[in-house]
């Protein structure tokens, strides 16, 4: 056994070596350990337990006004593209600051109405409201809008308006239920037939009686968009 007693590192090392069966690679990649001697540790690692700090809503309060956050009564009215109150969904509505801060909450729409009491916003952010359809038909895609927050919150009371956008179509087709086919097709949040006209052309048989063939049929209808126009209406 070497003798190197005044240099116990590498004495450490080819111990460590020998008992794990390992090699020198020219000096490459050489692990070390802590090892003991006389019951004295080189290393030793301290775990210490989690700090947690609890601050009381008060407190809290008082730190998040001083940061610049107001507590606000948030309201939503919700109508639908047909200018009906929106009905079986609930809403998610998201606070996004100046510089990134976030806040969400969720409530239900009730007869067209999403309120959010004390949500806490700052002045010059931007809020976004998600609309999600309960139960059935499951198909109905998410509504979504989007508002700005004025430089000067001075009122504890912002109301909303949430208009659900649309646009006209018109659609041929062979039979009625065709032209209902591709109404649905695309991922409409909604569609309200507003016309349908048959067309047809008129045939005289040798008989001098007169028919009516149909030759198609126009739809004109009304299909509802995802999107939602946010207006402030009181601040």
């Amino acid at each position: 056994m070497v003798n190197r007693a005044n240099d116990f590192e590498d004495v450490f090392e080819l111990q460590f070596e020998e008992e794990l069966g390992m090699e020198h690679e020219q000096g490459q990649e050489r692990r070390r350990s802590a090892p003991r001697v006389q019951g004295r540790a080189l290393s030793r690692t301290v775990t210490m337990e989690p700090l947690v700090i609890s601050v009381s809503p008060r407190r809290m309060e008082a730190l998040l006004r001083r940061a610049g956050w107001v507590p606000v009564d948030i309201q939503f009215g919700i109508k639908n593209f047909n200018d009906e109150d929106l009905v079986g969904y609930t809403s998610f509505l998201q606070f996004t600051g100046p510089r990134g801060e976030s806040r969400a909450r969720r409530a239900d729409v009730r007869a067209g109405v999403a309120t959010f009491p004390r949500f806490w916003l700052k002045p010059r952010g931007s809020l976004r409201l998600l609309v999600v359809h309960l139960g059935r038909p499951a198909n109905r895609p998410t509504l979504y809008g989007s508002a700005f927050i004025p430089e000067q919150v001075r009122s504890r009371y912002l109301a909303f308006s949430a208009v659900q956008d649309h646009r006209n179509v018109q659609v041929r087709a062979e039979t009625m239920q065709q032209a209902n086919e591709q109404l649905q097709v695309g991922g409409h949040a909604g569609v309200n037939i507003l016309k349908a006209v048959e067309l047809g052309g008129r045939v005289t048989s040798t008989q001098g009686q007169t028919q009516t063939t149909s030759r198609g049929v126009v739809v004109d209808a009304r299909v509802g968009l995802p999107n939602l126009t946010i207006t402030l209406v009181r601040r």
